[in-house]
């Protein structure tokens, strides 16, 4: 049994993946470029709601219900979501042309070497933001919570906080919306600056309510990132290169959510959080340093 699980996690990461590259592509190539950012922030704000809605119909049946039958209820809604892909528009930019030649599996990661040798420093800089939204992420989901209940919080307390970094997802389009009409560079900027503050703030002011707040805006910048990520991954290069340039992004993801919670785990041991999330608030201010120069030296505006 625990071979079996192993091998279904390691085949549903590697779909899951081609699902979410595959999606994010489909939509680039669809979508009309001025509104990119409205149009993955509506997509956002679905994805999520459905997610938030299973967990808690999931929380509710969990006592009553076997693990292995709630698990199984996601086949229907696989075969439903198939169904509905089935009968979705093909895309202009693969109507009518030839399909695109295989490449061997190992054969892909040299693909992937030349995307990122190809990389100007824009991208180079947007690769920097998907990391560090890894961190930001790994703090929300996972270090907030456990300080909180490490000092002393209830345990429905801790999942309170949860729920206010997840409800800013529900908000995704009308983010999209704000990307779409601003200057992508300063909206960077400030969400980095509201990172810091609130990081800085965390190591200083540990009140439950505090904390509860950090997460809301905390969600609210992850997700303003989120949108603002895919707008520029499908306006900082050419539309052939959609997939490519996807992917080569969903390495970066990927290494963010593994490395994120292991280095800010260790520094949790070592430094504690304090200290911790004083670091994280060095680092956003560096980062918004740097868009900030890149805004006032021609960085790019709106996206499309």
């Amino acid at each position: 049994m625990p071979l079996f699980i192993v091998l279904a996690r390691g085949f549903n990461g590697i779909l899951w993946e081609m699902e979410n590259i595959g999606v994010a592509t489909y939509y680039r190539r669809i979508a009309v470029r001025k509104n990119i950012a409205t149009s993955f922030g509506y997509m956002d704000v679905w994805s999520n709601a459905v997610w938030i809605g299973a967990a808690l119909i999931g929380m509710l049946l969990a006592p009553f219900t076997p693990i292995h039958y709630l698990l199984l209820a996601i086949a229907p809604a696989a075969i439903a979501a198939y169904c509905v892909a089935m009968r979705a528009p093909r895309d202009e930019t693969a109507k009518g042309n030839d399909p695109a030649p295989r490449v061997p599996f190992i054969g892909s990661f040299g693909r992937a070497i030349n995307e990122w040798r190809s990389w100007g420093a824009h991208l180079w800089l947007l690769g920097a933001l998907v990391l560090f939204s890894g961190i930001i992420g790994a703090l929300l989901w996972f270090f907030v919570p456990i300080d909180a209940y490490i000092s002393g919080a209830n345990l429905q307390f801790v999942v309170l906080l949860s729920v206010a970094g997840a409800v800013p997802s529900l908000f995704g389009y009308q983010f999209g919306k704000i990307v779409d009409s601003c200057n992508n560079y300063t909206l960077i900027a400030g969400g980095l600056v509201a990172v810091a503050f609130v990081t800085a703030s965390l190591a200083i002011v540990p009140q439950y309510t505090f904390k509860l707040v950090a997460s809301f805006i905390l969600g609210v910048v992850l997700e303003l990132f989120s949108v603002v990520q895919n707008s520029l991954i499908t306006t900082l290069g050419p539309a052939e290169t959609y997939g490519q340039r996807g992917s080569a992004f969903e390495v970066i993801v990927t290494l963010g959510d593994l490395t994120a919670p292991l280095i800010l785990g260790i520094g949790l041991d070592i430094l504690g959080f304090g200290n911790v999330v004083l670091i994280v608030a060095c680092a956003a201010i560096v980062l918004a340093a740097a868009y900030h120069r890149v805004e006032t030296t021609g960085g790019l505006g709106a996206a499309g």
